[in-house]
């Protein structure tokens, strides 16, 4: 018997932010239709089953995520103040 995979989901990403790059790592679960685990691999980690490169695009959108956490962050420590 087959088994179909329906979807991917998220379970972990984490972006790290050096003086030289922007590196993402994370895992995924790979799931049935009836939200069934089948697999979780890992991405751009150490021994990575999925080595993901960034798109102009999700390059933007990770800086914006970047910029936006961090002005959250220094409005609720009083850096700033919020617009």
């Amino acid at each position: 018997m087959a088994v179909l995979i329906s979807s991917a989901r998220i379970d972990q990403l984490q972006i790290t932010r050096t003086d030289e790059a922007v590196k993402l790592e994370g895992t995924i679960s790979l799931m049935k239709e009836d939200g069934m685990i089948l697999a979780k691999q890992s991405i751009n980690g150490y021994g990575g089953d999925i080595k993901l490169e960034f798109t102009g695009e999700t390059a933007k959108l990770v800086r914006a995520l970047s910029d936006h956490v961090k002005r959250e962050i220094e409005n609720i420590i009083g850096i700033t103040e919020s617009t």
